[in-house]
């Protein structure tokens, strides 16, 4: 196995232990935000939810959000938020790895 290999295992290993912590955390002053716009949107729709919030987060996490809790209804706003946040991160780690896979 090249070091690189070795070295992105490792990158991916420390990250995916990083979400796991990150998962577990309370969160901070803005939950109360997520859960807010998580209540509109399914209470008047996507569209009608992001323009009550006033438009603070872009609106395609938002978007990812309103997916995810069509899918899993049954699970807390918190555990979507978290879900939400997993996903990008998981994303960003494979957008990095694809433009950054030539550098030696």
């Amino acid at each position: 196995m090249k070091k690189r290999d070795k070295n992105v295992i490792l990158a991916f290993t420390v990250m995916i232990l990083l979400l796991i912590s990150f998962i577990m955390s309370t969160g901070t002053g803005d939950m109360n935000f997520w859960e807010e716009w998580m209540d509109n949107v399914n209470q008047y729709g996507i569209i009608e939810g992001y323009r009550m919030q006033h438009g603070w987060y872009p609106p395609f996490a938002l978007l990812v959000q309103y997916i995810i809790k069509y899918f899993f209804s049954s699970l807390s706003n918190f555990a979507i938020l978290r879900l939400t946040n997993t996903f990008f991160v998981i994303i960003s780690l494979f957008i990095t790895q694809l433009l950054f896979k030539d550098i030696k």
